[in-house]
């Protein structure tokens, strides 16, 4: 059974705690993961699945069965001090493949709740905040952007034990 991790984070100017696309430079968690002898078709079906049990209020959702393509706008609610119990947005792209399938966390957005809370922007930003507010603000902000990922590997487990999974029910 194949085994789905997050590549490894790449220490940058912007951030050496979560794991940054070098090409786009923006937090990402992405991974390629073998699935030896499963159809394109069927492992699309289990995406869909996933997506549908994880993802049950996404209205911006892209299903594409030909090219094998899931695109889906995510939104996690980390655990956080009072005064930041906000969400966080991000975009979750899959691809299948014939024999493997492609995810790719990314795009992740702190965003404020309706008027009484604080939004701290995008998670390439490791330091928030002014020289003023940096004290009160980056304690918060670390642990919303460590619960985060952590919820996000949560995530990636999931995904993958949904994908290694049982036949589809018509296979017989």
């Amino acid at each position: 059974m194949a085994q789905a991790q997050a590549q490894p984070a790449k220490a940058t100017a912007k951030s050496s705690a979560l794991p940054v696309d070098p090409d786009t430079g923006l937090v990402a968690y992405t991974g390629v993961v073998e699935v030896p002898g499963a159809l394109q078709a069927h492992l699309y079906t289990r995406a869909a699945a996933w997506v549908a049990e994880h993802y049950p209020a996404a209205t911006s959702a892209v299903q594409d069965k030909e090219t094998g393509k899931l695109i889906v706008q995510g939104t996690a609610y980390p655990r956080a001090p009072a005064g930041f119990a906000s969400s966080v947005t991000y975009t979750l792209s899959l691809y299948v493949k014939e024999g493997k399938y492609k995810y790719d966390f990314t795009g992740f957005r702190h965003e404020a709740k309706a008027g009484d809370d604080v939004g701290l922007g995008a998670f390439e930003n490791e330091k928030v905040g002014n020289a003023l507010t940096r004290d009160v603000l980056q304690k918060p902000w670390n642990g919303i952007r460590a619960e985060t990922a952590a919820q996000v590997q949560r995530l990636i487990v999931s995904l993958a034990a949904a994908m290694n999974g049982a036949k589809d029910k018509s296979d017989f």
